[in-house]
């Protein structure tokens, strides 16, 4: 779902919800009334008031039914977009450390920053992090991001193929230099997802059923 209709859909359901209220509680009102007069016309049996006031009753009902479920859809789905805010930010940022990544490899002759130094290596080079954010909106620990320990220090003409090898995955990491692999991954941010960026730059969302399907240590030999 793009940015625009999000905010689109957020902005719809904060506007609804005093509204909803508001009719929640008339409805209830009236759905209580209704009910007083229906017991009244029993007790006087008067079939034309019955009738009419069955009907009030089952009509005021539905609607006071209705009221509470979109009452609950709106505030369902502002968390459900906060969510999505939130880990799209998060690729955002990943996106960019990947581009810094990218840059740095061109200026060391194709190779990975070390195992041992990770994103600080290339925040220590001061010309492709500045400015980045290192943290996801909704991580907890004092780095949100960590470097595949595996590709470290490599060669990236040494890789057979680089769209399903992890470069940048998500981590409760303690500083830039955190490096891991697939047991370092968390996936409780966003729902049981995790952002990852692959060595080639694109994205994905990585969960509990696909993750070990990427080559966390991939061969560096070419085919002949």
């Amino acid at each position: 779902m793009s940015q625009p209709v999000i905010h689109f859909l957020q902005t719809l359901s904060h506007g609804w919800s005093p509204l909803v209220w508001c009719a929640m509680f008339v409805f209830i009102g009236a759905v209580s009334r209704s009910k007083a007069v229906l017991e009244r016309a029993r007790s006087e049996d008067n079939p034309l008031l019955i009738r009419r006031s069955k009907f009030a009753y089952s009509l005021f009902s539905t609607l006071l039914v209705f009221s509470l479920i979109t009452l609950g859809v709106a505030i369902l789905h502002v968390g459900c977009s906060y969510a999505v805010r939130d880990q799209n930010a998060c690729l955002s940022n990943m996106r960019q450390l990947g581009m810094g990544l990218a840059l740095y490899t061109q200026d060391y002759d194709e190779h990975l920053p070390p195992t041992k130094s990770g994103l600080e290596a290339v925040a220590r080079d001061g010309r492709h992090l500045d400015g980045i954010t290192s943290k996801c909106p909704s991580a907890t620990s004092p780095f949100s991001y960590g470097m595949n320990a595996a590709i470290g220090g490599k060669s990236l003409a040494d890789f057979e193929n680089t769209s399903d090898v992890p470069e940048l995955f998500e981590a409760d990491a303690l500083n830039l230099s955190f490096t891991g692999g697939l047991k370092d991954v968390t996936i409780e941010r966003h729902s049981g997802s995790a952002n990852i960026i692959c060595l080639d730059g694109h994205s994905l969302h990585g969960n509990s059923l696909n993750l070990d399907k990427l080559k966390w240590t991939p061969s560096t030999q070419r085919k002949p």
